[in-house]
């Protein structure tokens, strides 16, 4: 099965795969990127997505295509060739107000 999102599997509350490997996507432009918690999960567009509170919550709540990952969390450099690999959420650039993720810092 083809993801159009890059997820993890493994056991998720919500029954749905594990975005971002948990990490907030809000906190990408609040600081840098922190791990999220599950107890503020939240489900969009079949992926769970986690964050640090409430107040990233509500405010992916209200306007989830400016912080949602660029080629869906699949590394940037690896789309451009034609091939989805892993981004990692700690290796990344915001280019254009989006999160671009590579898959190492090799690639970075």
């Amino acid at each position: 099965m083809t993801h159009s999102v890059n997820v993890s599997t493994g056991l998720i509350t919500t029954g749905f795969p594990l975005a971002l490997r948990g990490y907030d996507p809000v906190s990408y432009f609040r600081g840098g990127p922190v791990a999220g918690d599950a107890k503020h999960a939240l489900v969009h567009e079949g992926a769970t997505y986690y964050f640090a509170d409430a107040e990233n919550v509500a405010a992916f709540k209200a306007q989830p295509a400016e912080y949602l990952p660029s080629f869906g969390g699949f590394c940037a450099y690896g789309v451009s060739v034609g091939k989805k690999f892993d981004g990692d959420p700690t290796i990344y650039k915001i280019v254009d107000g989006r999160i671009h993720l590579n898959l190492n810092a090799d690639i970075h």
